[in-house]
């Protein structure tokens, strides 16, 4: 224990003596956001089981052969702290209001050693029956994830592209099938790997964009730059928009409060406001003609109180 806590002390301080002395408004900064996640006002509120659900997706596709070698691990000393350290994570995170799954990437360290170890050392005889199952259900995810490649979305995705996913989904759901046909369950974590090394670069060379594309705010963002207003207020109303803000390099008013738009968009000086979906009928009523649309998108909806090339 002592051992283990100068360690993290150590650590510690690697980084934050140098950013404080750099940079002390930073390091406070910094300190008062993560306190902030603890009390009723923090962003990114969620339910007390909130990684008991995102931990496992996180740990996808390797969750489908989690159970017996966690189970192992628990009985045995030498692994014993891995877990610990796997369920401490998510553990004192829960703590805190405010939470995100990329908050507990750190507890995929320790089951990557549990997991990963015994996959890659072989199965054992009574694993059999996990290995079974567990690469049936990646077959089965692998042939839903091939159809949905090839039919769903293609607006947003190219021919090409559709084909390419499909195609490797398709054969790697194949390959596992003819492994637990052939009794090769030795070959499933092979095969799952596989997939996963195939689909992952097709999906960020490929997918990526048009998911990016669907979410991000650079199209807004350039929009309003480029009416030349320079410090016009811009309203995110009713919704958390990290893109507009990166997109915009400036500051964004985050609000709920329609009094507050209502006087930005009677001013003199030209205002801009950027909602979601739910408020796409509150935000035309509350505004009326006031509410000059410059841009939408199926998630998005960009309003100034001004038609778009007027100023």
């Amino acid at each position: 224990m002592v051992r283990g806590t100068l360690a993290v002390v150590a650590l510690g301080a690697l980084l934050y003596v140098p950013v404080g002395l750099l940079d002390a408004s930073y390091l406070s900064a910094f300190a008062a956001t993560n306190v902030r996640r603890l009390g009723s006002e923090s962003p990114h509120a969620g339910p007390i089981h909130y990684y008991l659900l995102w931990l496992p997706a996180l740990l996808l596709p390797w969750t489908l052969f989690v159970p017996g070698p966690l189970r192992r691990a628990a009985r045995d000393p030498a692994r014993r702290p891995l877990l610990l350290w796997a369920v401490f994570v998510p553990a004192v995170l829960t703590l805190a209001r405010g939470k995100l799954a990329t908050y507990a990437l750190s507890a995929l360290a320790p089951l990557a050693l549990i997991v990963g170890t015994e996959l890659a050392s072989g199965p054992a005889a009574k694993e059999r029956t996990t290995l079974r199952l567990g690469g049936a259900l990646a077959a089965l995810v692998l042939l839903a994830g091939a159809g949905a490649a090839l039919f769903a979305a293609p607006g947003q995705l190219t021919l090409s592209v559709r084909v390419l996913l499909a195609g490797a989904g398709l054969g790697w759901a194949v390959g596992l099938l003819l492994a637990l046909h052939r009794e090769r369950v030795d070959l499933v974590p092979a095969a799952v790997l596989g997939a996963v090394l195939t689909l992952y670069p097709l999906g960020v060379r490929g997918a990526a964009p048009a998911v990016a594309a669907l979410h991000s705010d650079r199209e807004a963002a350039r929009l309003i730059a480029g009416a030349g207003a320079g410090a016009a207020p811009v309203v995110a109303f009713g919704i958390h928009d990290p893109s507009l803000t990166f997109y915009l390099r400036a500051p964004v008013i985050r609000t709920d409060d329609t009094r507050l738009v209502r006087d930005l968009f009677a001013g003199d000086g030209l205002a801009f406001l950027v909602t979601g979906r739910r408020h796409f009928a509150q935000v035309e009523q509350l505004l009326g003609a006031q509410a000059h649309l410059w841009l939408e998108t199926p998630r998005r909806r960009l309003y100034a109180n001004r038609a778009n090339g007027s100023t």
